[in-house]
């Protein structure tokens, strides 16, 4: 009588990357909307030095065409939409998708 073989189970990343591959349009619109979410909070960060830059002064929040509470609003709420579609898809997924959400924060 033969021995059972051994099953071994995907790693998060194997798994991640069939994912992607089978539904790629979804992981990037995760990944488009936390690099907005990302835009939105260094862009209100950066508003005062932005101002004094000849070109950077006309980005919507250091030219004052949208005030900083709305752009850090629509952060929160594109970051709430992404963030839970990314978990909702699978552990893996919304793992790398805070990393890629958080670490450019740490630039600064």
């Amino acid at each position: 009588m033969s021995q059972p073989a051994v099953q071994h189970l995907p790693s998060p990343i194997t798994r991640l990357t069939a994912w992607m591959a089978d539904n790629p349009c979804r992981a990037f619109a995760v990944f488009c909307a936390l690099s907005g979410v990302v835009y939105l909070i260094n862009d209100v960060r950066d508003r005062e030095a932005d101002r004094l830059h000849p070109v950077k002064a006309l980005r919507p929040v250091a030219s004052g065409a949208l005030q900083p509470g709305t752009a850090l609003g629509a952060a929160a709420a594109i970051g709430l939409v992404a963030g839970t579609g990314a978990f909702w898809t699978g552990p893996a997924l919304g793992a790398i998708a805070v990393a890629h959400a958080v670490l450019p924060s740490l630039h600064s």
